[in-house]
């Protein structure tokens, strides 16, 4: 049975392409597990199906690993709000934009200032929710953990509520 493969949300590829890179994973998970290293390997090649999707040229390819490193380090900064808390993300991912018609541009934001944001916390809860509603999807498939797709229903349910509430205010 041939498998149909998608682009998952917020993919910066087409289904088309996805396609293309699940039937070589495919094909390559068949030698054994994949790791990054396997599919860079088998991408090498100017006329392998996965070359079109890497970067070659070495300075720009430098230049995006170290935005990758800038984007692990922020999104790997912990703080504690008390002494007794436990520590949350201090950046959190949102899409910044200065009017209506400007689509935004995404970046990572203090929490500080998404806590002082309606707008931004309105990002935050959107964002959670969908996070929530793909848990659910990929949970529905195992029937002894229904109980917790209940669970993250009833999440979701709240995160609306205080989104609704964010938005009154």
């Amino acid at each position: 049975m041939d498998m149909v493969y998608e682009a998952s949300s917020g993919a910066h590829f087409s289904d088309n392409d996805a396609q293309i890179l699940g039937q070589r994973f495919e094909s390559l998970a068949q030698q054994g597990p994949l790791t990054a290293e396997t599919v860079v390997d088998d991408a090498r090649p100017a006329d392998a199906p996965l070359h079109p999707f890497f970067e070659w040229d070495d300075a720009s390819a430098a230049e995006e690993y170290r935005r990758e490193q800038a984007r692990y380090l922020l999104r790997h900064i912990v703080v504690r709000v008390t002494e007794s808390s436990e520590p949350i993300r201090a950046f959190k991912v949102v899409t910044v934009s200065n009017d209506e018609d400007d689509p935004g541009e995404r970046g990572y934001v203090h929490i500080n200032q998404v806590a002082a944001d309606a707008g931004l916390l309105q990002q935050i809860i959107r964002d959670e929710m969908r996070v929530l509603s793909g848990s659910r999807k990929r949970l529905l498939q195992y029937k002894k953990l229904r109980p917790v797709v209940t669970l993250i229903d009833q999440a979701i349910e709240q995160l609306a509520e205080h989104e609704h509430s964010t938005k009154a205010a």
